[in-house]
C-alpha cells in the first residue's frame, strides 16, 4: 500500500495534479486516481517514469528506502492535522460555554 500513498503524496509535494501526471505518462486522470486509491498499480515502466518525475528511486517510491522530503512533508501535515483538531475542540468548548451563558441569561430574565 505504501506505493499508492507515495504516488499521491509525492504528487502533492511536487505541486502536481493528477491530470499533470496523466499528461506526462500519456494516461487518463482516472488511471492516476485509481493508482492513488490502490484500485490498480502502475506497471514497471510506469513506476520508472514516476520515479523520474518525482526524482526518487524505485526503492523510495515503494517505501523500502526513506524519502526525507516526503517524510518531512508528512510530519508537517500530521502537525497541521493535530493542530486543527485542537482548534476545533477549543471552538466546540467555546460554543458550549456561550450556550451556557445564553441559557443562564434567559433564566435570569425569567
Amino acid at each position: 500500500m505504501r506505493l499508492t500513498e507515495n504516488i499521491k503524496y509525492l504528487r502533492i509535494l511536487h505541486g502536481l495534479k493528477q491530470a499533470d501526471i496523466a499528461i506526462r505518462l500519456n494516461k487518463t486522470k482516472n488511471v492516476i486516481s485509481n493508482w492513488e486509491r490502490g484500485d490498480n498499480s502502475p506497471n514497471p515502466d510506469e513506476v520508472e517514469m514516476l520515479c523520474r518525475i518525482f526524482g526518487v528511486t524505485p526503492n523510495q517510491i515503494f517505501g523500502w528506502d526513506p524519502i526525507p522530503e516526503l517524510d518531512e512533508y508528512l510530519e508537517q501535515e500530521r502537525v497541521k492535522s493535530e493542530r486543527t483538531a485542537q482548534l476545533n475542540e477549543q471552538r466546540r468548548k467555546i460554543r458550549e460555554e456561550l450556550k451556557q451563558i445564553g441559557d443562564e441569561l434567559k433564566n435570569m430574565r425569567g
